[in-house]
């Protein structure tokens, strides 16, 4: 039984949106703490709080199941996203750029590591809409 939509227009819809929203600033909090606890040389502490962040992640996404947060028919917003993870290599350099220009190379390295990775999420993205939904392809 799916889960889609069932509390959208009913009295629980606000709360539910609070908990999606709430579940989802977790999963950021929570990344915040691995780094930050990474940072002071705390990596079993750091793994701890990562961990939580994938399950409060995965509760988000419940939340927004249950209000229909996104249509139904996923595809499209897929394609959508696959436009946006394939051209990270367009805004990212400048931030990069700007990192380097303070003088934080190691969060520009990074940052340039996620750039690959977000444009690696745009090629599976697009494999994924060739696959399974070739009309939205172009």
């Amino acid at each position: 039984m799916s889960i889609f939509g069932k509390t959208k227009g009913t009295d629980m819809e606000q709360v539910i949106e609070y908990m999606a929203k709430a579940e989802s600033d977790g999963a950021m909090m929570y990344q915040f703490l691995a780094r930050m606890a990474r940072e002071q040389g705390l990596p079993e502490v750091a793994k701890k709080f990562y961990n939580i962040a994938m399950q409060e992640s995965i509760h988000s996404g419940f939340f927004s199941a249950l209000n229909g947060k996104y249509d139904q028919n996923f595809w499209p917003l897929v394609a959508e996203i696959q436009k946006l993870e394939a051209s990270a290599d367009e805004k990212m350099p400048e931030m990069i750029e700007g990192l380097r220009k303070l003088g934080v190379h190691e969060a520009a390295d990074e940052l340039d590591t996620f750039m690959a990775q977000e444009m690696n999420h745009g090629k599976i993205l697009a494999e994924l809409l060739a696959e399974h939904a070739p009309e939205l392809c172009k």
